[in-house]
C-alpha cells in the first residue's frame, strides 16, 4: 500500500480474493525515510519518528474502509521500515498471492509498470496478481 488509487485497487482485489477463499489478509507498506539516513546523506531538521507515526496512521486509514466493507476478512498490516520492493518481495515468502498495483506513486503514466511490480513479478516467491487503478471518475 502506498495510498495510490492503484494500492486502493490491489487492496481491494485481494480482500475481494480472501473473501472468496476464506483466507486472511497482509497489507503490507514498505516504507523507506531519507531523513534516518546516517551521514551526509541524511534530510536535515526532519522529526523522523513524526513522519514515521504519520506515515504508519495514513497506512492504516487507507485499510479501513475494508476492514469496514468485509469484516469477515481478517486483514492484518505491516509496516515494513525498507524499500516497498525488498518489503513485497520479503512478504511474498510464504504467501499464497501477492497482489500489486500497476503504478504507485512516483511511477511515470506512461510507464506500463512501475518499478515495484516489475520487480513483483521477477523475485516473488509466489503468483503475482497485477491489478489496474481505476479509470479517473469511476
Amino acid at each position: 500500500m502506498d495510498g495510490s488509487p492503484a494500492g486502493d485497487a490491489a487492496l481491494g482485489f485481494a480482500v475481494e480474493e480472501a473473501a472468496l477463499h476464506h483466507d486472511p489478509v497482509t497489507a503490507v507498506c514498505g516504507w523507506w525515510d531519507p531523513a534516518a539516513l546516517p551521514g551526509p546523506d541524511r534530510v536535515p531538521f526532519i522529526d523522523t519518528q513524526a513522519v514515521r507515526h504519520e506515515a504508519i496512521a495514513r497506512f492504516e486509514r487507507a485499510v479501513a474502509p475494508w476492514r469496514t466493507e468485509r469484516p469477515e476478512v481478517l486483514i492484518e498490516t505491516k509496516f515494513i521500515l525498507d524499500a516497498p520492493r525488498r518489503a513485497l518481495v520479503s512478504a511474498s515468502h510464504g504467501a499464497a498471492l501477492l497482489v500489486v498495483g500497476v503504478r504507485g506513486i512516483g511511477s511515470l503514466p506512461q510507464m506500463l509498470l512501475g518499478p515495484v511490480p516489475q520487480v513483483a513479478l521477477h523475485e516473488a516467491r509466489c503468483p503475482v496478481a497485477v491489478v489496474p487503478a481505476p479509470e479517473p471518475g469511476r
